[in-house]
């Protein structure tokens, strides 16, 4: 992770605020180390379990569940980050209608992101 943090935020398409914010990136700069694993941390403030897709064109990959007023980490698959690649996540929430849907962003491997579930 660089000392310098890149901010990207993406917004909803569905009911709430889905964020999403990049930070280290690891494409340039000393101290670079592109074999780390690319992760996403889901800060989810609503009350609801949250089930957490990541889609990679039209691929659909399930990285797991973000509970309720609570934060989980989750791997992004190494055959998901073929280099630069664009990403969009997804969040359904367990027990009530709806999905919450972020804009398509560009993360490099080795990259953590936040996203942010909003109530």
């Amino acid at each position: 992770m660089r000392s310098i943090s890149r901010t990207r935020s993406g917004l909803a398409t569905a009911l709430a605020t889905l964020a999403l914010i990049g930070c280290g990136g690891h494409n340039t700069g000393p101290g670079i180390v592109p074999n780390e694993p690319t992760m996403v941390r889901v800060e989810n403030q609503r009350f609801h379990d949250m089930r957490i897709f990541v889609y990679q064109s039209s691929q659909r990959i399930r990285l797991g569940t973000a509970n309720g007023l609570s934060t989980a980490t989750f791997t992004i698959p190494k055959s998901v980050m073929a280099g630069i690649t664009t990403l969009r996540f997804v969040a359904v929430p367990i027990g009530a209608p709806g999905a919450e849907v972020s804009e398509e962003i560009t993360v490099n491997p080795g990259e953590e992101l936040v996203l942010r579930i909003t109530p």
